[in-house]
């Protein structure tokens, strides 16, 4: 999620074929090249058998039979052609030999691509032309490598919070303007930071009612409605925020581990801590960040926090995205009362009184937005400065970022939307293998199938939300632009309608730095859950 929109925007897909083995030789003399593009080449065509040797009368040879092209494969590189049979020589008698054995089967590759079809089985031998050799068999489809599998410009399946995809309608086609809203169990009111399914219940932060709803299971069908409630009395009850071990302040990220249910009460400027499981409108044990559980107040000081955006939990620690103060906050140990003791580590600053944006640099950060980790590896998405970093070890001092993606290096900042470039990313997650980012200013999700390493390419695989790396429309889908002079303009008519392809992540705008809270995502099994801020809806992204 965004804190704002930071330096404003400027965003198909390659995935990698797969190869098929090369089957047995074939009849005559004849090869074939695989179409490229979609399909698999062809396999070659067989060869002649060879004839016996010539009878007594010394008749004419006569020509071997052509073997049978190879199978096509099926969408992806193309397949190599097969080798050329030998032209046989013939004679009167001698048997009809037997066909020659099928092509083996093409394996698949990483990338989503298929193997190429096996090249065509030989023909068998005798006089007067062998037998057509069989076909070689199609090439077993590739896969993307990780755990759940997208396309490009994937559509969601289930929307949350809405009747179905592409609401609003034709009365009011673009997102629905706030003076509409109305809190209910099966409604979202910008929506924003990283939902969370524990495998019980869906908790999103419904961020504009100032509440979290956990719906029983990820919805199977729209809009889903909530069971219960927290920052609020009941579902039905929204808008009014609070403080308190109750009340919530425009709440942002979610998350469960260790018997805790923890969300980022940003407007709070406190990450609140419940024991589970939770009821409706249950109340707070610990308010990181605060002396206690009613305080609000912003610091920069080791036990304080300033509009925190997100958090995670990993091996007993905890990590926050102290937004405001431009650092990452890290506990060793989960804190279990108030006041909060101070942090172990503060990354991006050089002391826990030091909360300024300082210069782009390896070590130092600007608006950081969301954080992930797996206790080895660190990931931040550093909102203001249009990148993401990555510490392929967990840092234990405020040292240099491994690497960056976004940026073609550590002093780099500028927004864009090209593959290798990143505008506001507000929030990324990972299931250890692939990582998602998306992208606040460029309405988009990039997707590495493989996690990125600094001795690989660091390009995206895909990208969700826009059919182009470089496209960055709000609502893509549509043949509408996006153009605008004020927010209100975002509800004409014809503007930006919804569809199901699209996101619109900006932040709700016009009140303030607190509700400066776009976008959110977080992958589960093969689900990818999204947090669609200005469509006032969560999205479910179904992979395979």
């Amino acid at each position: 999620m965004a804190v704002g929109l930071g330096v404003l925007f400027l965003s198909a897909c390659v995935g990698d074929g797969g190869s098929g083995t090369t089957g047995g030789t074939g009849g005559v003399a004849g090869s074939s090249t695989g179409a490229g593009g979609a399909t698999g080449a062809a396999g070659a065509m067989g060869g002649t058998g060879a004839g016996s040797v010539a009878g007594s009368s010394g008749g004419t040879a006569a020509t071997g039979a052509t073997g049978t092209a190879g199978a096509a494969g099926t969408a992806g590189g193309a397949g190599s052609a097969g080798s050329a049979g030998m032209a046989g020589t013939s004679g009167r008698g001698g048997t009809t030999g037997a066909a020659g054995s099928g092509g083996t089967t093409g394996s698949g590759a990483r990338g989503g691509a298929t193997g190429a079809a096996g090249s065509a089985g030989t023909t068998g031998s005798g006089a007067r032309g062998g037998t057509t050799g069989a076909a070689g068999t199609t090439g077993t489809a590739g896969r993307c490598g990780a755990p759940a599998c997208f396309t490009t410009f994937q559509a969601a399946s289930v929307v949350i919070g809405q009747a179905n995809l592409t609401l609003p309608t034709a009365a009011s086609p673009g997102p629905v303007p706030p003076a509409t809203m109305t809190a209910s169990a099966s409604t979202l009111y910008s929506p924003a930071g990283n939902p969370f399914f524990d495998g019980t219940t869906l908790f999103i932060a419904d961020t504009f009612n100032n509440r979290v709803l956990g719906f029983t299971g990820i919805p199977a069908s729209s809009p889903g409605t909530a069971s219960l409630v927290l920052g609020q009395t009941s579902v039905t009850s929204g808008t009014t925020a609070g403080t308190g071990a109750q009340r919530l302040n425009h709440p942002g990220t979610v998350f469960a581990a260790g018997g805790k249910l923890f969300v980022a009460d940003t407007g709070n400027n406190r990450v609140l801590i419940y024991n589970t499981p939770v009821g409706n409108n249950a109340s707070a044990v610990v308010a990181v960040g605060q002396a206690d559980l009613s305080g609000t107040a912003t610091g920069c000081t080791a036990t304080t926090l300033n509009r925190p955006q997100s958090l995670y939990v990993t091996g007993g620690k905890l990590i926050v995205a102290d937004t405001m103060n431009n650092r990452v906050m890290i506990w060793n140990s989960i804190p279990t009362a108030n006041p909060t003791p101070a942090a172990n580590l503060i990354l991006g600053q050089a002391s826990a009184t030091n909360c300024n944006a300082r210069a782009t640099a390896a070590n130092n950060l600007s608006w950081p937005a969301d954080v992930w980790s797996d206790g080895t590896r660190l990931a931040v998405a550093d909102l203001n400065n249009n990148r993401v970093l990555i510490w392929s070890t967990f840092p234990t001092s405020n040292v240099s970022a491994s690497f960056v993606l976004g940026q073609p290096n550590f002093t780099g900042n500028t927004a864009d939307m090209m593959r290798s470039t990143m505008g506001s990313p507000s929030a990324l997650d990972s299931d250890g293998t692939s990582l998602y980012v998306l992208e606040t200013a460029n309405h988009r999700i990039l997707v590495w199938q493989q996690f990125p390493t600094a001795a690989t390419a660091l390009l995206p695989d895909l990208v969700l939300g826009q059919p182009l790396f470089t496209e960055c429309n709000p609502n893509a889908g549509t043949a509408t632009n996006f153009t605008f002079t004020t927010p209100a303009t975002w509800y004409a008519a014809g503007q930006n309608p919804v569809t199901a392809t699209g996101l619109f992540l900006y932040p709700r705008d016009g009140q303030g730095q607190v509700d400066q809270l776009g976008g959110g995502l977080r992958i589960s099994g093969k689900t990818l859950l999204v947090s669609d801020t200005y469509n006032n809806r969560a999205l479910e992204f179904r992979g395979q």
